[in-house]
């Protein structure tokens, strides 16, 4: 039998099918390079574009694993509170890229209160299990699938936006 059997074109008929498999391979070689690496199929997000705002001070009020993290900040009282939504949610996010989080308040000032006094004139926002600060211990650091924001705007700033 005659094993350096021709096929039309001239060649050996296995020198087609070893090509095909160099060039499946290749294929897939380049096409897996094109795929982004990452962890396990972590989508990372951009990270939240917000208004300006003063960062006055920052408690780490965390108990044991449960980190908690109040943050008194500082706006332009002309913002709207979409926008103070916003600056509140760019923080939650800095603080959970940081560590597995359990809640974190925001606590707003206006540039025109004086913080020492304690009393704002905008008021906070709240991120935790169910929208509440006091149940930061009812779910596993790392854990959000409950956890919601509280807005607590006093009334004199919410009639000022109308």
């Amino acid at each position: 039998m005659n094993q350096n059997k021709k096929d039309v074109t001239g060649q050996k008929a296995g020198s087609v099918g070893c090509m095909s498999v160099i060039l499946l391979i290749i294929i897939i070689g380049v096409v897996s390079s094109l795929i982004p690496k990452g962890d396990k199929g972590a989508v990372k997000l951009e990270p939240i574009q917000a208004p300006e705002y003063d960062i006055i001070r920052v408690e780490d009020l965390s108990l044991g694993k449960f980190i908690r993290m109040n943050y008194l900040i500082s706006v332009n009282d002309s913002y709207s509170v979409e926008d103070l939504k916003t600056i509140a949610k760019s923080i939650v996010e800095s603080e959970k890229s940081k560590q597995p989080t359990s809640t974190v308040s925001v606590v707003i000032f206006s540039n025109n209160d004086d913080p020492s006094t304690g009393v704002n004139s905008i008021g906070d926002i709240e991120w935790g299990p169910y929208g509440e600060w006091a149940k930061a211990m009812d779910v596993e650091p790392g854990d959000y699938s409950k956890h919601e924001y509280t807005y607590n705007f006093r009334k004199e700033y919410l009639n000022k936006e109308k």
